[in-house]
This record gives C-alpha cells, structure tokens and sequence, in this order.
C-alpha cells in the first residue's frame, strides 16, 4: 500500500544537488530521452528509453545522460493521511521533510 517515488539528480546548485522526480522527458537535438521506472513489492527498476538509438551516441552523450545518474528511492505510506498531506511530491526536498526522512546517509547500489 505504500507509494514509490524516484527521482535523478541532473544538477547541483550552489553545491546542493537537484533532484527531478521520474518520470522525465527531455528532448534533445539527437531525439527524444525518457527516463522511467516500475516497482513491485520486491524491486524497483529504472529504464532510460526513447527515439534514439544510444549505441550510435557519442561518448560525452553517453557520459552526460547514462552513465554515472544519481537517483533517490523514496518510499511513503499511502495512507488516506498521506493523500490528503499538503506536500509536493514532485519536490524531493519537501517529500523527505514531511516525512521526517533520513537522507544523510543514502545506500548506494551499483
């Protein structure tokens, strides 16, 4: 019953990082770039799809928008209080404030 959110960092700002909720679209020059995600009870996967065919990319392409992404896990209670809480769940920052979330020490998988 709980909800999962995603999102990646594409950015830092005055040395905080930026994090945009998935999923996210960006269109480029070499196409379009989508960044998605599903989850189960067990899992959560995150895919990076779109118009173009990224093995024909150059290698700053593949460095800037595959290679080495940051993302956070976020997981709250869809509880009817959940629901109704007054949070932007696009806004990473406000999401782990009103759920009195833990960041400072992230799990890192590779």
């Amino acid at each position: 019953t709980d909800v999962v959110l995603v999102y990646r960092q594409q950015g830092v700002d005055n040395g905080n990082p930026v994090w945009r909720q998935l999923p996210i679209t960006y269109y480029l020059n070499e196409g379009e770039l989508d960044y998605t995600f599903d989850f189960t009870r067990a899992d959560v996967q995150i895919y990076v799809d779109g118009t173009m065919d990224f093995r024909t990319q150059n290698s700053n392409f593949v460095g800037s928008y595959l290679n080495n992404q940051k993302f956070r896990v976020v997981i709250v209670p869809a509880s009817a209080g959940a629901k109704n809480a007054k949070v932007d769940y696009s806004d990473y920052n406000s999401v782990i404030k009103h759920f009195n979330i833990d960041d400072s020490h992230p799990k890192v998988l590779k």
